[in-house]
């Protein structure tokens, strides 16, 4: 309603609408008692309520709503569906045209699915916003602790520094090629991490020497004749959770002054790399002189190179010590004579990796016996890389074998039993083992099948041949002649000369492993016959 709509009369508001309509031209006002201003319907929206609780009374055009449901209007349907009725004179004049009554709102109140679109955005949202601020907080924290750690960083390049150079210490002081945490914090313990503001942060020092102009990335990549001339020192600070972000890293380089080394020492360096080729760090290495007393000891950086630089001129001894690792030969220690000469640098190259393990079971065809397990019987393995001839025996008693000490090569090994040339079965064996370092692998070997008829009681005994691989030959008891006057027994491949108890008689069998691809029926085994 607009303002001013309304005037006052007799103490109550009544409509200005009313008031023209009562004095309009040309239509008769109304007759009997007009309705109270709080009963009266707006002209310009029919059908609202106002704000009284009264009743409404009639509409424009004489109608007034009904209840729904309710309407008794005799035209039928119409009254049910508007939910109106005809009131007054005009109830029964069909040239009035009734005026529906206005739609009740859709957007009153709010279904489910708008609740649950709400909430919908609302996760998406709070999602995002509470991703945001969890990054914020983890970039505060990676912020503060890489400062931290070029503190730290900074504080162990100083230390060398101040040893390098210090009046009462000197080049010789300063602990060469790679330490783990060698300037501990107050109250801490060396080689323990430095533990700040909860954090617990490893320093990693490398400290090697170097000739001058060198182009080389290590100092076992030098030529031999090198005059080293400066200390070369990197420090690599890491700590927990720090994802894909890179380290903190320093460099320097140090010069001592001249004349502080003689020109007649020597230096030696070894470069350590795995059964792959790649540079082995961490590895710890002892120098002994020719007396075995100790001449320098260090570890090996991240490319796999120790130093032991400015050492008198003389016969050394290198060795490796790391728990579970081997050389090639199976080896722990690798100890290795070098001459030291002046003037110049030793460079060697030392293989070390972890040791390989394969478990090893006889087995032959079935109905068929393995040798008594107190029997002598070598188990051979075969490498192309394995020096000098590419097949190294493990010698053992029982029918199953841990082969321990094992270099990992990554084509593996072929295995068979017995340690003499003929008992290799070549073509006929079992594919390779493969190994990893530091697992077990576990494998089968196949025996020869062999049946033997002879006395009852009477013992079988197989001999083999001296030869290049085998100088003692080789011994089997095959087992006793059971009941049955019948002994099926195995043996490793090769050609054995048989014997039995309480007789000079002999008999040659060649034997040879069943095919792995062979279907049945599988061929009659050789049958000897005493």
């Amino acid at each position: 309603m607009r303002p001013g709509s309304l005037l006052r009369a007799e103490g109550s508001l009544v409509p200005r609408c009313a008031r023209r309509a009562r004095h309009s031209p040309g239509r008769a006002p109304r007759t009997g008692t007009t309705r109270p201003p709080a009963q009266r319907r707006h002209r310009d929206l029919p059908g609202r309520r106002t704000a009284t609780r009264a009743d409404p009374g009639p509409l424009r055009g004489g109608l007034v709503r009904a209840r729904p449901g309710r309407a008794r209007d005799p035209s039928g349907d119409w009254a049910q569906r508007s939910g109106l009725k005809r009131a007054g004179p005009e109830a029964d004049d069909p040239s009035v045209t009734p005026r529906p009554a206005a739609p009740a709102s859709r957007d009153a109140g709010m279904t489910l699915v708008e609740v649950m679109v709400a909430l919908v955005l609302f996760a998406i949202m709070s999602t995002a916003v509470l991703n945001m601020v969890m990054n914020a907080q983890r970039l505060t924290r990676y912020d503060a602790a890489r400062v931290v750690a070029n503190n730290l960083a900074t504080r162990e390049l100083e230390i060398v520094r101040d040893t390098f150079f210090g009046p009462t210490r000197g080049p010789d002081r300063v602990l060469l090629n790679t330490a783990e945490n060698p300037s501990p914090l107050p109250g801490g313990r060396v080689g323990d991490p430095l533990v700040v503001d909860g954090i617990a942060f490893t320093v990693t020092r490398t400290a090697e020497w170097a000739q001058v102009d060198t182009r080389a990335a290590s100092t076992c990549d030098e030529g031999s004749n090198v005059e080293l001339a400066y200390l070369r020192v990197r420090v690599r600070v890491t700590w927990p959770k720090m994802g894909d972000r890179p380290p903190v890293q320093m460099d320097t380089t140090m010069t001592p002054a001249k004349g502080t080394y003689s020109a007649f020492t020597g230096h030696l360096g070894l470069k350590v790399i795995d059964q792959l080729g790649e540079p082995l760090g961490g590895v710890p290495v002892v120098v002994r002189t020719n007396t075995n007393a100790v001449a320098a000891s260090g570890r090996t950086s991240s490319d796999g190179c120790v130093l032991f630089p400015f050492l008198n001129a003389g016969t050394y001894t290198y060795e490796l010590n790391r728990a579970g690792y081997v050389t090639p030969a199976g080896d722990p220690a690798g100890k290795t004579t070098v001459q030291v000469q002046s003037g110049q640098l030793w460079r060697g190259i030392a293989e070390y990796a972890q040791s390989a393990t394969v478990d090893v079971t006889f087995t032959t065809r079935e109905g068929f016996g393995l040798p008594p397990a107190n029997q002598q019987i070598p188990v051979s393995l075969g490498n192309s890389a394995l020096k000098p001839s590419g097949v190294k025996a493990y010698p053992g008693t029982g029918n199953a074998r841990s082969l321990t000490s094992l270099w990992p090569y990554p084509s593996g090994y072929t295995l068979w039993a017995g340690n003499c040339l003929g008992n290799d079965p070549k073509d006929l064996g079992d594919p390779p083992v493969a190994v990893e370092p530091g697992q077990t692998a576990t494998t089968t070997v196949r025996l020869a099948p062999l049946t033997v008829r002879a006395p009852v009681g009477t013992t079988i005994t197989a001999k083999q041949a001296v030869d290049s691989s085998c100088p003692a030959g080789a011994t089997v008891i095959v087992g006793q002649v059971p009941a049955s006057g019948v002994l099926a027994a195995s043996l490793p491949t090769g050609l054995w000369r048989l014997t039995r108890s309480g007789s000079s008689t002999t008999r040659d069998v060649t034997l040879a492993p069943d095919d792995p691809e062979a279907t049945a029926p599988l061929p009659t085994p050789p049958t000897v016959t005493f």
